[in-house]
């Protein structure tokens, strides 16, 4: 058997029409939804960042302030380096004679002492300048058994 149609063929091309058309509007729908979905993902995003530059900048503050608050021990440190720069250069040709006789003891037998020690620095240069020694030229006396 076959099958006739008494439909006109115009009847048929509208469905397909809109069969068409709907289907093109669907997608269109779809992709709006998409592009949404999309939008709102990337305003939560720029959201998330805000509040973690807002937090980044209010850690920043806090930083500026504890390194202002530590200016004055930089200056006070620079001031300790000067300083200690014109120690060295003052005590330059001095001898602590309490480490050079510490030094001779722990050298010397148990049975001995010493009746006499004389010691002599060598000249040195401090600054471009030969300091004067002091002190006379090296004597030891030992007495012991």
């Amino acid at each position: 058997m076959s099958l006739v149609n008494l439909l006109p063929p115009e009847l048929r091309e509208r469905q397909a029409v809109r069969r068409t058309t709907s289907l093109v509007v669907a997608v269109g729908l779809a992709a709006l939804a998409l592009i949404g979905v999309l939008y709102l993902f990337q305003v939560l995003r720029l959201s998330q960042v805000r509040s973690d530059l807002e937090a980044q900048e209010s850690t920043n503050a806090r930083l500026v302030r504890q390194i202002a608050s530590l200016r004055e021990f930089a200056a006070l440190q620079a001031e300790l380096a000067v300083k200690e720069a014109l120690i060295d250069v003052i005590f330059v040709n001095e001898v602590s004679w309490s480490s050079a006789l510490l030094d001779v003891s722990r050298v010397m037998p148990d049975a001995t002492y010493l009746t006499n020690l004389t010691g002599q620095i060598e000249a040195t240069v401090a600054g471009g300048v030969v300091a004067e020694p002091t002190g006379g030229t090296p004597e030891t006396t030992l007495v012991g058994p």
